[in-house]
């Protein structure tokens, strides 16, 4: 197999595709062209020439709106026991697609398997998914997207570094030199009921505001039942990793380092996480994120970030069979006012008690 060489000069030529159809014809065709590759960039008025030019962000630059089709590349994904790449491409394939959210499960895509998909290391999975989609996106918001997709898998599902103006995206098939290839049709168009891919981005970070002389996050304003209850693949649900560590930023933030149990919360969150539904997720996942080595250190960080810091919504939490250090029997608020009133009047009556003052 020959290494390919992607070069330092290039010639760009912009192609217009409407849709999934003519994507994927324009990407067999690019697979006969050892030397083309595709990048999400368009040149730049002011920079762009007919000659040779540099594959520079000032020189190719994606539309601020975005792009409508996006290529996701997948790099090694571990297969289940007894599902192999070289036997079965496709159900291998329909494995990893259905690793992403659901709103790709039912999409058409052209698929493309890596060059040593075959050749060893059978077990994973190496290839690239292009997808259209049912609107344009930003490079920005397909990077969150990504990280979010990996937050929720546990692991690096999605390759970000995709989402950029110049990065390259590889569309040649490979050449073999002396090794059979295992697979004579390495690509091609997978057909399903839809079209184009309604992406959910996840929710835009909610920005620091202050309030009462301190900082308010999102770890305060949903609350710790809050983030407990988006713990989970349900509808509404934020997967595991990111509500637990907010859950417990929550707790701490309101309850300080004094009133936070570190076993006592670990064995709270340790609860709610058994109980989610993990559906989206492959085995061991779910056992793997209620583990005390995934969520005790959240609570640490959390408590080395809010721990010490002074907050308007610390609670008092009495605790059961301690009394009160002055216990006092109990009265109508009237009652109570006028007592409190007789009290300061005699104190401030007292000449001696004014004079210590």
């Amino acid at each position: 197999m020959i290494e390919f060489n992607a070069g330092k000069w290039f010639t760009s030529v912009a192609w217009e595709v409407g849709n999934i159809e003519e994507l994927s014809a324009l990407l067999s065709a690019l697979e006969r062209m050892e030397r083309e590759l595709v990048i999400r960039g368009q040149p730049v008025p002011e920079f762009f020439t007919p000659w040779e030019t540099r594959r520079l962000k000032k020189n190719f630059q994606t539309p601020s709106e975005g792009l409508p089709w996006v290529m996701i590349d997948f790099d090694k994904i571990k297969l289940p026991r007894g599902l192999r790449c070289k036997l079965d491409d496709r159900r291998v394939r329909e494995h990893v697609i259905g690793l992403l959210p659901a709103e790709f499960h039912d999409a058409s895509y052209h698929w493309q398997l890596s060059s040593t998909a075959g050749l060893y290391k059978t077990g994973v999975a190496s290839l690239h998914a292009w997808f259209w989609l049912a609107r344009p996106i930003p490079d920005a918001d397909l990077k969150r997207w990504a990280k979010s997709v990996n937050e929720r898998a546990g692991y690096k599902l999605v390759d970000p570094a995709v989402f950029a103006d110049v990065q390259p995206h590889y569309t040649a098939a490979p050449v073999f030199e002396g090794v059979e290839n295992p697979y004579p049709i390495r690509s091609g168009l997978e057909r399903k009921k839809l079209d184009a891919v309604a992406i959910e981005l996840p929710p835009l970070p909610r920005a620091k505001r202050r309030s009462g002389g301190r900082a308010m996050t999102a770890e305060s304003s949903v609350g710790f039942e809050g983030w407990l209850a988006r713990i989970g693949d349900h509808a509404g649900g934020e997967g595991f990793h990111e509500p637990i560590i907010r859950a417990a930023a929550s707790y701490v933030a309101t309850y300080g380092r004094d009133g936070t149990d570190v076993d006592a919360l670990y064995e709270r969150i340790r609860a709610v996480v058994l109980a989610a539904d993990g559906s989206a997720h492959a085995g061991g996942y779910v056992e793997h994120m209620a583990s005390r080595e995934h969520i005790v250190p959240a609570i640490e960080g959390a408590l080395g970030k809010f721990g010490d810091q002074p907050s308007a919504r610390r609670k008092s939490r009495s605790l059961e069979g301690v009394e009160p250090h002055f216990p006092g029997e109990c009265a109508e608020a009237s009652e109570a006012s006028a007592a409190l009133e007789a009290s300061l009047r005699d104190f401030f009556s007292d000449k001696k008690c004014l004079r210590r003052m």
